[in-house]
């Protein structure tokens, strides 16, 4: 006899978004996750209307100082990154007012006194990338000096941040 899940069950399988990558999908028995998160930015889209998510682990704010040999990928950068992940969400039938950001980490991991991070400028350009995008932020987990690790479940929207 099948076994019977209810959404509530634990996913069936966890996605792994990579440095510099990002994913979208509408499985709800899956999860998507993204560990070692320093002074990177993951931003993670939620639709609860279709059950729709995405996520996307970015390095770096600005686009504009990629050399021409950076093979880093478009999700290395928030500005681009944050684009082309609501372009994949959309892509799935979400459109941005019915998406719900979060933003996790920009922390300060070697930032030793200085007043503007790598980690701080990545949270600010998110914010940014978000807003002319028109989505929602509905919460943040970003600062401090930890890494962290964010999972995001696409049966019930339930985002879980866990710092080292």
């Amino acid at each position: 006899m099948p076994e019977i899940r209810s959404a509530e069950a634990e996913p069936l399988e966890t996605v792994v978004v990579g440095i510099a990558q990002g994913y979208a999908t509408d499985r709800v028995d899956c999860e998507l996750a993204t560990y070692g998160l320093g002074s990177c930015v993951a931003v993670t889209l939620y639709d609860q209307r279709r059950l729709t998510g995405a996520m996307a682990h970015m390095m770096l704010p600005d686009s504009s100082r990629a050399g021409e040999g950076d093979l880093a990928g478009p999700f290395a950068f928030v500005d681009v990154g944050v684009k082309l992940l609501l372009s994949r969400a959309e892509r799935l039938g979400s459109d941005a007012p019915s998406l719900e950001a979060w933003i996790v980490g920009g922390a300060s991991m070697y930032s030793h006194g200085a007043p503007e991070t790598i980690g701080a400028r990545n949270t600010v350009a998110a914010r940014q990338a978000l807003a002319r995008a028109g989505v929602r932020i509905v919460g943040e987990q970003t600062g401090g000096n930890a890494p962290r690790q964010v999972r995001l479940s696409l049966a019930t929207g339930e985002l879980r941040v866990r710092s080292a």
